[in-house]
């Protein structure tokens, strides 16, 4: 499991790699602004 944290910007550059990524939880902290993505790769 990866833990990505990105601010305002959307992480398109996940989509790039080949390998599925699920999202698994997107969780949005209002005091910290900024998105966590939880997402589920196979390796």
């Amino acid at each position: 499991m990866y833990t990505i944290k990105l601010d305002k910007s959307i992480g398109i550059h996940i989509s790039k790699t080949n390998k599925k990524c699920i999202v698994q939880e997107i969780e949005y902290f209002k005091d910290k602004k900024e998105l966590i993505y939880t997402i589920i790769a196979n390796l």
